[in-house]
């Protein structure tokens, strides 16, 4: 770990840009703060006093790695563009103070007059945004998109067929998941195509920064690619606009905003998303391992109306490999000091394909063969339905002009075991007395209903089987992130005292 700093002597300060204006500085922006507790704001991980055996970390490959330095040094140069010089001691103030009114992903704790001087500078509040979470999530979005279609190379293939891949991201300001979705098809995929990119966001301010970070990339540099800013508030209905960009994209992403939303607005506007995209396009899904969540985006089964559930990590740890978390302080510490950003992150992630014709008939089978007990059911419950009709048809009026009453009675007394013999001689003695041929249909009627709820209750234990089953890896995965974060966090402490030495 110490090889790689000791051989880089600090960097000098490069040429920023000019400076942007400087209004209204809050009293909050100038006092002086000690950087020492800034260091353990972000490697304060919750709850990991497990013990368990240390797992290998994630994004271990080279090629992961390699990718996530270019995130750094991408996601630097658009924060030096950014930055004003003479706004470096602001911005370092700046984000000492959303520290005590934000969580460590930008997102503001309470509404309070600090929260509310904070939010006023939004020049600050991106540039913070991007500098604390945009390298670790672009790097989490590359490392798990690119599993996906590692492993489904049929679906890559289909992709690079577009002459444009057209991406939409929902509520990605930022461009943290586009940035992540296109690294891969870059640096992996050699995609050298055209690249169409919308971007829905409610804040029209994102505009700038999304433009600056995105021109970074290799396609963007040359102009090869577009960039369309939606400016729309999805929890207030989706405009024509917006449907456009979502019908016509071959990937969709929603990347920690979902859990942004009132819980009782993320199932509805996650859904509405689902209805708006074609057939053959990718829903990728990223946000926070939490129950309310899950709930929200296709239950403990991921089950969404005509899609295939491609991937799923329940509860799962990303985090920046070590030589990344080196870059970062090297490159930012004449801006931010020791104001190090987030190097890991808890992840639930799923991603789903809209079927086409195939995958649709692919997907019905799978569906077919692990639900059988609900299509039985189903079944059940119609030939009830049927029963009841009849039954009630002919109690107030004559049996010849019911439903064939014979047929729905011979399969009601076949279920209960009655022999071809036996259902004969009944009905024949039953058809000419009225009273006995009620009694045999309620007789009939309430043996089904019995047998409709002794199936139901089959169902729900076998629901409640699956759905415990899938809390249980849940809490398993949570025990195990947990004991991957704990090695980690130690591993970065010993490299930030390893700077603070060679750097003092």
């Amino acid at each position: 770990m110490s090889n790689y700093i000791s051989r880089i002597k600090k960097k000098t300060i490069p040429r920023l840009e000019k400076p942007v204006k400087e209004s209204a500085k809050d009293y909050l922006l100038t006092e002086k703060y000690d950087m020492e507790n800034e260091l353990l704001h972000f490697l304060d991980v919750e709850n990991f006093n497990e013990t368990n055996a240390c797992h290998e970390m994630h994004s271990e490959q080279p090629k992961y790695i390699a990718m996530s330095l270019e995130l750094c040094e991408l996601y630097h140069q658009a924060v030096c563009e950014l930055i004003g010089y003479g706004c470096i001691n602001y911005i370092r103030q700046y984000l000492y103070h959303l520290r005590s009114v934000a969580n460590r992903w930008c997102q503001f704790k309470k509404d309070s007059y600090i929260s509310s001087q904070l939010k006023c500078n939004t020049l600050y509040y991106r540039i913070a945004y991007i500098y604390r979470n945009s390298t670790c999530l672009s790097s989490a979005v590359a490392h798990y998109f690119g599993i996906v279609l590692s492993q489904h190379t049929n679906i890559v293939k289909k992709l690079l067929q577009n002459k444009e891949i057209r991406i939409c991201s929902v509520g990605g300001g930022s461009t943290s998941d586009v940035v992540g979705l296109i690294k891969v098809l870059e640096s992996i995929f050699n995609v050298t195509g055209n690249v169409h990119v919308s971007i829905i966001d409610a804040d029209k301010k994102w505009q700038n920064v999304c433009i600056k970070v995105l021109k970074g990339l290799r396609g963007f540099r040359n102009s090869i690619c577009k960039i369309d800013f939606i400016e729309a508030d999805l929890t207030e209905g989706f405009n024509d606009e917006v449907k456009h960009a979502i019908e016509n994209a071959h990937i969709v992403s929603l990347v920690k905003f979902v859990s942004e939303l009132e819980n009782r607005k993320r199932s509805h506007l996650f859904h509405k998303v689902n209805s708006l995209i074609n057939s053959g396009t990718i829903l990728f899904f990223l946000d926070n391992p939490d129950f309310k969540i899950v709930e929200a985006c296709g239950g403990y089964l991921g089950n969404l109306p005509e899609c295939k559930l491609l991937y799923e990590a329940p509860f799962d740890s990303h985090t920046l490999h070590v030589s990344v978390v080196e870059k970062q302080l090297l490159l930012y510490d004449y801006i931010f000091g020791t104001n190090i950003c987030n190097t890991m992150c808890k992840v639930f992630c799923r991603v789903w394909v809209k079927c086409d014709k195939i995958l649709a008939e692919e997907n019905a089978r799978v569906k077919e063969a692990g639900h059988r007990e609900q299509r039985f059911l189903e079944r059940k419950l119609n030939q009830h339905e049927e029963l009841e009709l009849v039954y009630n048809q002919f109690k107030n009026h004559d049996v010849v002009t019911c439903l064939p009453w014979k047929f729905f009675f011979s399969r009601a007394m076949k279920t209960r075991g009655f022999s071809e013999r036996r259902i004969q001689e009944t009905l024949e003695e039953v058809q000419m007395d009225h009273l006995k041929l009620r009694r045999l249909g309620q007789f009939l009627l309430k043996n089904s209903y019995k047998d409709l709820m002794k199936e139901e209750s089959k169902i729900k234990d076998i629901e409640r089987n699956i759905n415990k089953q899938w809390v249980t890896n849940f809490h398993e995965s949570r025990k195990k992130t947990a004991s991957v974060l704990a090695a980690y966090r130690q591993s970065i402490s010993e490299l930030l005292q390893l700077y603070k030495q060679i750097f003092p």
